[in-house]
């Protein structure tokens, strides 16, 4: 094969982009003076004009307050775009079927759906979304 050979799947599909596309990731803060220093932190990431910020969640963790915090002071005080991260493991489809409308209902309009990471010696229950692709039909549903 010589070195002006090129694979077909290679090629490129996808319209060119004229620059990279910039994301911040967002970790919600656990108390209410981290949850200030992050709004403060959030002013100054905006002015570089980032195409979103990602706000991370993980489902049946406990911090799900603090994501719909985080992500209702991103659409109500700022131009940015939130993408929340969900997570399927430890959850039941009840409970992400509530946490996607909560998020909807707030305006967000970008979910990225993973499984996440599985506890040590965590058991799937019958109720539970075993990875990402169940996930993505349930928030599309």
């Amino acid at each position: 094969m010589s070195a002006t050979t090129t694979l077909p799947e290679l090629e490129r599909t996808a319209p060119v982009r004229h620059r990279p596309a910039l994301s911040y990731e967002l970790f919600p803060a656990r108390s209410d003076v981290s949850f200030e220093r992050l709004r403060e932190t959030v002013v100054h990431l905006e002015a570089t004009a980032p195409d979103y910020v990602s706000v991370t969640s993980r489902a049946g963790h406990g911090n799900l307050g603090r994501v719909l915090e985080l992500t209702e002071h991103v659409l109500a005080e700022t131009s940015l775009r939130p993408l929340v991260h969900l997570t399927s493991i430890d959850s039941t489809r009840a409970q992400l079927s509530t946490i996607i409308h909560a998020l909807l209902d707030r305006g967000v309009r970008g979910i990225l759906a993973l499984r996440g990471d599985q506890p040590e010696g965590h058991r799937l229950e019958d109720d539970e979304i075993p990875f990402a692709r169940p996930l993505v039909e349930l928030i599309r549903e």
